[in-house]
């Protein structure tokens, strides 16, 4: 595998002569009558090489319900995963089936957007307005996808949109607490080229009411800025080049906790993110070649606390990957990704630790009626000398007609250790090695027609070993220092059914969930140490949801009930936070005269104002509201 860097060398030979010859040949129309395929923006690995796993288009029906809201609050609503939120505008973390906050790759047009440093990704600094695309893909994702995609992966894309003409829109939303959203966007498109504009801002003051007493939330003011720049040319018909620049500005004020009499704390977060990318479609060869740079800063100041912390990372990442059509039936994948991360904080010392990673991939894709048979195998060296393990994938879907599928698959995963694990000072351990494991699962999907309605049901059994799980533990010394010591078990059934049906100008769609998730520790680090076979913290038992939306015309109202269970606060299971209930409603009205189209929109959200904590000590908000207006002009 580690001469996989070679083995691609040789085969984009063979690629670029199949390719030259697929322009040569199609070159001439007229005379053997074939065109060249237009070529579309695409994720190949995640929509043609990801057979057996559970993926989800989580913005599907909810767009406009959703535009204001963080990736955060749309997780949280609209999948069953947990979102770990100390509270609006504060910092939003993903567990993904009993996995922790690092164990979630997500990716922006195929680049990580997890912090080289933490080795996670602030959710509530993602506005849902800036993407087209929002997919969830559930389970072990190492081999696609790298480092960190233990529990699943995020994708998040932008697209474009030829022959539209000129686009001029803009989006207000004013809620509770003094909540603002200000949306504007422009695009002009042509067949051959398009370029979208889109500027965010945000700010609240998030002063709610404190369940159980007479004061309001103080020191929690929210205000963030973002600009989205997305650019597109055709070179040719069946070559497109991509060109995308994102901006963002956080300024937030850190409340105190539950019992804390004040707080001056204050984050500021800030980044700037360039890609570049260039794909090509043959007519039995894709080449996609894609390269980012990204610049993120985040301050932390405490003057009570005497703490003023500024870290800085820049990463660079440039990938390159060919899909070969083999026969009618197979699809081969073979690409190579390097990574360069350098980051600086006074806590890391006066050197600013740097590493280079590279890694090769390769899938195999045999797809023949009714089964769809997926084998993908990578490893990674990401320092001197120092490799991941190899990282194999098997995974099978079986049709059987259109109504029943079973899918399933096993596959290796890994994730390397941050920055903060390696180099913290005092404390950090450069001698870690990657967390590692095996991810399995096995589902099946039915779908059926009864008495004019469709219904689906979708059952999965999954289950994740994780070995030198890395923990930081408490030294002699009064700091805290991470070493490989965990093994993991996360297991767990996932339930999730709809009912949908249409009639005239009505439509209906009603759906329910339920999860249950068991992560265990399955080893004590000491004597001391009462967490072996107990529950990890902040991984609910239990959830449940239940939704409907009716559609008529141009009006949509939609509803969600939400059920989280307790949750364990003590590694021993000697303390938790109880569970909670939580409904929102929403409904938009859309409209349209002449060039002019738009909608309005309302939402209320925890409509029957309970009293809950998703993090111990931090209040979550009672009832809010939220009012939308939105106008755009198409010429």
């Amino acid at each position: 595998m580690r001469h996989l860097l070679y083995a691609f060398l040789g085969i984009t030979t063979v690629c670029y002569a199949a390719w030259g010859q697929d322009v040569s040949e199609g070159a001439d129309t007229a005379a053997n009558g074939r065109v060249l395929p237009e070529v579309t923006v695409e994720a190949p690995r995640l929509e043609a090489f990801s057979a057996g796993h559970k993926v989800v288009a989580l913005t599907e029906g909810v767009r406009e319900a959703t535009a204001a809201q963080s990736m955060a609050d749309l997780l949280a609503q609209q999948s069953s995963v947990f979102v770990k939120n100390y509270g609006p505008g504060q910092l939003a973390s993903l567990s993904v089936r009993g996995t922790g906050a690092s164990h979630t790759a997500v990716l922006w047009n195929g680049f990580p957007l997890n912090s080289p440093m933490l080795g996670q990704l602030d959710l509530s600094l993602v506005p849902v307005a800036l993407t087209d695309e929002v997919d969830l893909q559930y389970g072990g994702g190492g081999a696609l996808f790298g480092s960190g995609a233990l529990g699943g992966s995020l994708h998040l894309r932008n697209q474009p949109h030829f022959g539209r003409g000129v686009s001029v829109g803009t989006r207000t939303t004013l809620g509770s607490f003094g909540y603002q959203h200000h949306t504007a966007e422009a695009t002009v498109s042509h067949q051959r080229w398009s370029t979208s504009l889109k500027l965010l801002h945000q700010r609240a003051e998030n002063n709610f009411p404190i369940p159980g007493t007479e004061r309001r939330q103080p020191h929690a003011r929210l205000r963030q800025t973002h600009l989205l720049l997305d650019n597109y040319l055709r070179i040719q018909t069946n070559q497109l080049l991509s060109l995308r620049l994102w901006s963002g500005q956080s300024d937030r004020d850190l409340p105190p906790v539950r019992g804390q009499e004040r707080s001056v704390a204050e984050q500021d977060d800030g980044f700037l993110r360039l890609s570049a990318e260039w794909q090509q479609q043959g007519e039995r060869m894709q080449w996609q070649v894609r390269s980012a740079w990204f610049h993120e800063r985040l301050d932390y100041q405490d003057s009570v606390a005497g703490t003023d912390s500024r870290s800085r990372s820049q990463s660079a990442t440039t990938e390159a990957e060919g899909t070969m059509r083999i026969g009618e039936r197979g699809e081969w994948n073979l690409g190579v990704n390097h990574n360069y991360t350098r980051a600086t904080t006074a806590s890391y010392g006066p050197e600013a630790p740097q590493r280079h990673r590279t890694a090769g991939f390769t899938s195999f894709r045999y797809k023949t009626d009714p089964w769809d048979v997926v084998a993908s195998l990578r490893e990674e060296r990401y320092g001197a000398g120092q490799w991941t393990p190899l990282v194999p994938s098997l995974g099978a879907t079986w049709h059987h007609f259109e109504s029943w599928m079973l899918r399933g698959n096993v596959t290796r995963v890994y994730r390397i250790p941050t920055f903060n694990d390696l180099f913290w000072q005092p404390g950090g351990n450069p001698d870690l090695r990657p967390e590692n494991g095996w991810s399995g699962e096995l589902g099946t999907h039915l779908t059926k027609a009864w008495l004019g309605w469709q219904g689906e049901l979708d059952l999965t059994g999954f289950s994740h070993h994780i070995e030198d799980w890395i923990l930081w533990l408490p030294q002699r010394g009064g700091y805290w220092t991470p070493v490989n010591v965990r093994r993991v078990w996360s297991r767990g059934l996932e339930a999730e059914g709809a009912l949908q049906r249409a009639w005239g100008d009505w439509q209906a769609k009603l759906s329910g969930s339920y999860h249950y998730t068991r992560s265990t520790n399955r080893n004590a680090t000491s004597e001391s140490d009462y967490s072996q076979g107990k529950q990890l913290i902040y991984v609910p038992l239990h959830q449940a949801s239940g939704q409907f939306r009716v559609d008529y015309r141009a009006w949509k109202l939609g509803g969600l009930y939400q059920f989280t269970g307790y949750r364990y606060i003590t590694s021993d299971n000697s303390a938790f936070l109880p569970g909670y209930g939580t409904s929102h409603v929403w409904a938009s009205w859309a409209w349209r005269y002449h060039s002019l189209r738009g909608h309005v929109s309302g939402r209320i959200d925890n409509l029957w104002n309970q009293a809950y904590e998703v993090v111990e000590a931090r209040p979550m908000p009672g009832r809010s509201a939220q009012l939308g207006l939105t106008i755009y002009f198409t010429h």
